[in-house]
């Protein structure tokens, strides 16, 4: 594939990716119509990856790993499901999701540089542009002019719309870095930052808002060691949130507590999870904790069976797969989660990037907690996140926008010395100090090769 041909598929991955999220936020009630774009941007995602695979021959050990824990969760699934009589098409569905969300992240990773351009070019000015409609619809609904209580229009998109925000603070927050290390304008970037920041905190999405300070608190918090105590503590957190919530009923101070969130927050302590939430747990005591009811499980299932006929979300990614697949699937879940996170760490094209990837993983995970995007439900809005994590998790630089004068490979000279980073003159000033210690530490390297006796080694 030539490299204008290249350009042209990033654009119009990147377009689709980030506009799933909000035709999906303006159409939320035909929400199976708007899904439909989002399987077919996976499964030619998918494509594109095992195609561009092929060409090379191989496949990176570390993807096999990622592929064998998702298929981990796919035999938990089948085991539930063969258990629980729903071997069907609504649990093939699940399972299939599973890979094809897996792919996506994977090929983000794998051709970053489709995207990197395009990204760099239209992002920032993409945000300004949906900068005021955004802003219409929070002063009509979220600020009192329109109906925005329980049920109404406000609710249904603040959720998937606070999502694409959280990802949009991200993606210009990095092509501001990117731009200002390399000496260009960064004014548009940081215009669109701040009105993608802006957004996300007036739209009230508490999750949304909740992933963003997971994300700064994993970046504050990145001297842990190990690191994976941060992904573990995690999960520790939202297991006990889960407990806390629904067992609120019990607490003799409830109307408290409901009285001072409302007159802080302006919302309500509940949100519907109190009656969906028990009623999943219940459920699945009552069939199987270690199996759940099915990959085609879902909440509104349960409360079907409690008579209640209406379109229900567990709200819960956690939940919704330990009502699928019990104990054994959560198990697989952690699994995949962990290997996405060595995945992450060990592609990142620094330091710093391993950082920043790895605090917005644990923020999207937060999110889970609340909504179910990076697995089945909202899938058209879950692919920003993973293009978001796959970019991250890429050794190239890219979000550059000087791709082509830039390299974080290091080149073997023609006489044999060791490797040194190509470093190009005019971007000495902007670079992190990891590349400046990589081409101090290959200079002297290279000094050392060169005297008579081979000059001092250094212990490594």
């Amino acid at each position: 594939m030539n490299s204008e041909g290249s350009g042209l598929s990033g654009s119009i991955l990147a377009l689709l990716t980030l506009a799933l999220p909000l035709v999906y936020s303006v159409l939320v009630p035909y929400g199976a119509v708007v899904n439909v774009p989002a399987g077919l941007l996976l499964v030619g995602s998918f494509i594109f990856y095992v195609y561009t695979r092929s060409q090379t021959g191989r496949i990176d050990r570390s993807h096999l790993l990622v592929f064998v824990a998702a298929l981990m969760l796919v035999f938990a699934y089948i085991i539930s499901s063969a258990y629980a009589h729903a071997l069907n098409i609504g649990s093939l569905k699940t399972m299939l999701q599973v890979f094809l969300a897996v792919g996506f992240f994977l090929n983000a990773q794998e051709n970053a540089k489709l995207y990197s351009r395009s990204l760099s070019s239209f992002l920032p000015t993409l945000t300004l542009v949906l900068f005021t409609p955004i802003v219409a619809a929070l002063i009509y609904y979220a600020w009192g002019l329109g109906n925005s209580g329980p049920g109404s229009i406000w609710t249904s998109i603040k959720n998937s719309l606070g999502a694409m925000l959280l990802a949009l603070v991200l993606l210009n927050y990095l092509i501001r870095r990117e731009k200002k290390l390399h000496g260009d304008s960064s004014a548009l970037a940081t215009a669109a930052l701040v009105a993608s920041l802006t957004c996300l905190i007036a739209s009230g999405s508490r999750g949304s808002i909740l992933a963003l300070f997971v994300t700064v608190l994993g970046f504050r918090l990145w001297f842990i060691r190990p690191k994976v105590i941060l992904l573990l503590g995690l999960f520790f957190f939202i297991g006990a949130f889960i407990l806390i919530y629904i067992n609120l009923g019990t607490l003799a101070n409830l109307a408290l507590m409901k009285g001072r969130v409302q007159s802080l927050t302006g919302q309500n302590l509940y949100s519907g999870r109190q009656l969906i939430w028990p009623a999943i747990i219940e459920a699945v005591r009552s069939h199987s904790i270690w199996l759940g009811l099915g990959a085609d499980a879902l909440a509104s299932t349960v409360m079907k069976m409690q008579g209640i006929y209406k379109s229900w979300s567990a709200h819960d990614l956690y939940l919704q797969v330990y009502l699928q697949a019990g104990i054994l699937g959560c198990a697989a879940l952690a699994t995949l989660f962990v290997a996405l996170w060595r995945e992450i760490r060990a592609h990142a094209a620094d330091a710093w990037h391993e950082r920043t990837a790895c605090s917005f993983f644990l923020g999207v995970l937060a999110y889970e907690a609340f909504e179910v995007s990076l697995l089945q439900n909202n899938l058209s809005v879950g692919v920003v996140f993973w293009m978001t994590l796959g970019l991250m998790a890429s050794r190239p630089r890219y979000l550059s926008t000087k791709l082509s004068t830039f390299s974080c490979s290091p080149t073997v000279s023609l006489a044999g010395a060791p490797p040194v980073a190509r470093i190009p003159e005019g971007h000495k000033r902007g670079f992190d100090a990891i590349f400046r210690r990589t081409a101090r530490s290959g200079a002297e390297e290279t000094a050392a090769a060169d005297e008579p006796n081979g000059g001092r080694t250094r212990s490594s």
